[in-house]
């Protein structure tokens, strides 16, 4: 009886580990919200794989520059990239319901004369940092066309962290959260934050649009409904 019992068991675990959905994105180091070498690869990350656990989905998570992240996705290996503010999902993905939330904000070095009352003012008045690859808010590239000898482009936000902190540039348009996470691992001990929240925007998953991701966004905002009831 017990040698039927365990065979039975041993069956119906093959048959849940068949039919079990794996979601495979592309993403970007970003910490402390993602990143490969992070424990449970993030806190966002964290926060997707937990939800989706409750539907027995697995989340497999593979980690590029940002630019190369968003090129993959279009492939049939990725049903799309992650996390991304709502500017960022291009032509031919869409939006998940929000997984989290960023802040946009502005920081300098210690004893600079950088104050924020504005984006505008801000741009007018400094050289500021901004990371090429990100799609930022609308408020936001308006008055980098305004300003484009006061706009910086860095291939991310490590080295923009950098520039700051070696007076290469005066100010970065950053989330404070990342800032803070590699100020503290690269030891750059001047790095201020001057706004911390300028922009509030939320962070989704840019599926590829087809009816099978259609269809996952139905089941993650039923899910994400149920985690926070």
């Amino acid at each position: 009886m017990n040698k039927k019992l365990f065979l039975f068991s041993l069956f119906l675990s093959f048959i849940i580990f068949s039919v079990a959905e794996t979601w495979h994105i592309a993403s970007l180091n970003w910490e402390p919200y993602c990143g490969e070498n992070l424990p449970d690869q993030g806190i966002l990350v964290k926060k997707l794989r937990f939800i989706l656990k409750k539907k027995n989905i697995k989340l497999e998570v593979d980690y590029y520059p940002w630019g190369k992240s968003k090129k993959l996705a279009e492939g049939k290996d990725y049903i799309g990239y992650f996390p991304a503010w709502p500017e960022g999902v291009k032509k031919g993905f869409i939006a998940s319901p929000s997984i989290g939330q960023s802040s946009i904000g502005i920081i300098s070095y210690k004893d600079s004369d950088v104050e924020c009352r504005d984006m505008r003012h801000l741009f007018k008045r400094h050289k500021v940092g901004l990371v090429k690859t990100y799609v930022y808010p609308k408020s936001i590239i308006k008055v980098m066309r305004e300003y484009p000898k006061k706009t910086v482009f860095v291939k991310n936000e490590k080295v923009l962290i950098h520039m700051v902190s070696r007076k290469g540039i005066e100010a970065a348009v950053t989330d404070p959260l990342v800032s803070k996470f590699y100020s503290k691992k690269y030891k750059y001990n001047n790095i201020v934050t001057v706004a911390e929240s300028v922009i509030k925007r939320p962070l989704v998953i840019a599926f590829q649009d087809t009816p099978e991701n259609r269809e996952r966004i139905k089941l993650l905002r039923k899910l994400l409904r149920k985690e926070s009831e």
